[in-house]
């Protein structure tokens, strides 16, 4: 039996992974500049404009590994995950 892996990316998951990722960086920004701290302890070391910089370059190059190892089906479940994460920080962010 064989499986089919799509090697072109739906473009809306595409468009929604990207804001995501845009939203979590803006959050992550407004936080810091509001003296909370960054969760991912790998990125805590950065400062704002650079951590926000490698989160984008981090979602871009997501995009390019799941295309490059045709793994783009498992852009929908990243997408879950990654509207979690913004939930979360949402949430975060109006407790403190």
């Amino acid at each position: 039996m064989t499986t089919r892996h799509d090697t072109a990316p739906n473009p809306w998951q595409t468009i929604i992974w990207l804001m995501l990722n845009i939203t979590d960086a803006s959050l992550t920004f407004f936080a810091l500049q509001h003296g909370l701290t960054e969760a991912n302890p790998l990125l805590a070391c950065l400062p704002g404009p650079e951590l926000i910089l490698v989160k984008f370059a981090l979602a871009v190059g997501v995009l390019w590994g799941l295309q490059r190892f045709r793994r783009t089906h498992l852009l929908l479940p990243l997408n879950v995950l990654m509207g979690l994460v913004v939930v979360w920080n949402i949430a975060i962010m109006g407790v403190t």
